[in-house]
């Protein structure tokens, strides 16, 4: 088959590159589109078909409340209808010249995402979607969308005709314990705190090109010198008592924006009222890769005022301790569900339909063995293709 892949970023960058190698070993045709001159420029020393978006004065017209970056204020209005007709009008040439069969997209809410999978759609050609799932060494694919945009979360039972597997479950769920214990910082935090020389130069780029879809310059280095100072008035113990555990997601994440009908502030007071209810205390945890200053200002206020619990104890070990979680739509929704904890969901999540048969199925059969972090490790050729079959030659590989 013939594939476009959409490279928003360096991180990107580095998975689709083991990604398109085991796509090449089963004998599949790559190309690849971006918008960073930097991520261009790299990906040429290793690949052929590269091609970066070039700036046209068409201007093809899309909801831009669909994307995250008109959400976080990172573009304006014009800047979005940019980037998206860029991307949009270099694919209806390199349309002509290559005739994908099938386009690969990471999550589909950016901008450039959603260029993509518009003109894929004008075009009847399959998209997949993908998605981290949380879980160590899961991918998540599909070709609806991902979270509230997936096709299971429009209909949960097509998880039914996966197999189940109980051995196997209780084995891999013995090993996420344990490695849960460890209380290893997630891999998104690491690559918050990493340093990213290209994005200058590419910003310096934007300037006489297509809009940069990051954080604004002047916006992130205000941030970065506000986080210098302490953030969060942390209490320093549990409470001694039952408590709710409410795991905060970041502010920016589209699965706040764009995926709840409820931000994190209310979401906050209705977990407030939801503890006074089963005579808990509630016990809340910022995200690691939280990094506006304004909401954490926010969240100190609201922690002084209703007398909740800000900690920064280890996500599994609040998990273990509390009475019951609450979360809008975050996977570790999925952790309370594989620990045993009962969890309610205040958001738009498909988690919320899993009992113990299809949290089984999911995690087994749904979800592909691919690591998004492993740098340095070989895609298993046969999990791409056994994923390629099921997206595009519609295989449901039960």
């Amino acid at each position: 088959m013939k594939f476009v892949i959409l490279v928003d970023n360096h991180n990107r960058r580095d998975f689709f590159e083991r990604f398109t190698k085991a796509l090449i070993s089963n004998g599949h045709d790559v190309t690849f589109i971006t918008f960073r001159l930097s991520v261009f420029l790299l990906l040429r020393v290793k690949f052929k078909n590269v091609y970066l978006a070039k700036p046209t004065n068409k201007r093809y017209q899309f909801n831009v409340n669909r994307s995250i970056e008109f959400l976080t204020k990172n573009l304006s209005e014009s800047e979005c209808l940019k980037l998206y007709s860029s991307i949009f009008s270099s694919l209806e040439k390199m349309g002509l010249l290559f005739k994908f069969e099938g386009a690969f997209i990471w999550n589909g809410t950016n901008v450039s995402g959603i260029a993509v999978g518009d003109w894929c759609k004008k075009n009847s050609i399959t998209c997949c979607y993908l998605e981290i799932s949380n879980l160590p060494g899961r991918l998540f694919a599909d070709s609806c969308g991902v979270n509230a945009n997936s096709s299971i979360f429009r209909n949960v039972e097509l998880l039914d005709r996966y197999s189940d597997d109980i051995s196997l479950y209780e084995d891999w769920r013995s090993e996420f314990l344990k490695y849960k214990e460890k209380n290893i910082s997630i891999p998104q935090v690491k690559a918050l705190h990493s340093l990213n020389y290209w994005a200058f130069f590419d910003r310096i780029f934007s300037l006489f090109w297509i809009p940069y879809d990051g954080v604004p310059f002047i916006k992130k280095i205000s941030n970065k010198l506000l986080l210098r100072r302490p953030s969060y008035k942390y209490s320093l113990e549990l409470p001694t008592g039952d408590f709710v555990f409410f795991p905060l997601q970041v502010s920016s994440d589209s699965q706040i924006l764009i995926n709840s009908d409820i931000g994190l502030v209310d979401a906050i007071l209705l977990a407030n009222e939801y503890a006074i209810e089963k005579n808990c205390s509630l016990v809340i945890k910022p995200h690691p890769a939280e990094n506006n200053p304004t909401f954490i200002k926010k969240l100190n206020q609201l922690s002084h005022f209703y007398s909740f619990f800000l900690v920064n104890a280890g996500t599994f070990e609040l998990l273990s301790k509390c009475k019951l979680a609450i979360t809008i739509n975050s996977s570790v929704g999925l952790e309370s569900l594989i620990i045993g904890k009962d969890v309610t969901f205040l958001g738009r999540s498909f988690f919320r339909y899993f009992d113990d048969i299809r949290l089984r199925k999911y995690i087994l059969s749904y979800l592909f063995m691919i690591d998004y972090f492993g740098s340095t490790e070989m895609i298993p050729v046969l999990e791409v293709q056994r994923l390629v079959s099921r997206i595009f030659g519609g295989c449901s590989d039960a």
